[in-house]
């Protein structure tokens, strides 16, 4: 993020501006981690790398939720997931996961 350090925020490409924005909620070093739709805009070499960034937080003894329609991106991050249909929560597995995408 060096590079852009004299960049104002708002001439930043979408995908800076995510990064940018990660770093700021990691400032404070939560212990708690909320990303909703963090794939949304991205191209695939940044959602690859975001979804590495994510697994690493977690690696590192951060709670992590991930909010995201991404199906694909989900299963290969996260240890458990929610899926939230018709008002109703439920818990699935990889499997499903396979079926639903």
């Amino acid at each position: 993020m060096k590079e852009y350090e004299k960049v104002l925020v708002k001439n930043l490409s979408g995908g800076t501006k995510k990064r940018v924005d990660i770093a700021c909620a990691l400032l404070a070093d939560p212990d708690v981690i909320v990303f909703d739709e963090p794939f949304l805009g991205l191209d695939p070499i940044l959602a690859d790398a975001l979804s590495e960034f994510i697994v690493s937080l977690s690696k590192i003894g951060k709670a992590v939720l991930v909010s995201s329609h991404r199906i694909d991106e989900l299963s290969k991050i996260c240890a458990r997931v929610l899926m939230l249909k018709s008002g109703r929560l439920s818990q699935i597995n990889k499997s499903q996961m396979r079926e639903i995408y």
